[in-house]
């Protein structure tokens, strides 16, 4: 599942948002919900970074889902 996350997830961010994305490294625990990106940079066609992240954590527990 990361390495999907890690080749689709960049192609689907370029096609909505015009931007480039490159990531180091993604991890999800599919029992826990949670996403961990690692060193995530988003920059436009000239190359220029407009966000750079050194780690974004997302948990969304199924008990925020109900």
């Amino acid at each position: 599942m990361s390495y999907a996350l890690k080749k689709y997830l960049p192609m689907f961010i370029a096609g909505a948002l015009g931007v480039a994305m490159t990531v180091e490294k993604i991890e999800f625990n599919p029992l826990t919900l949670e996403l961990k990106i690692k060193n995530l940079y988003l920059s436009d066609d000239g190359g220029k970074t407009l966000l750079s992240l050194g780690e974004l954590y997302l948990n969304i527990g199924v008990d925020t889902l109900f």
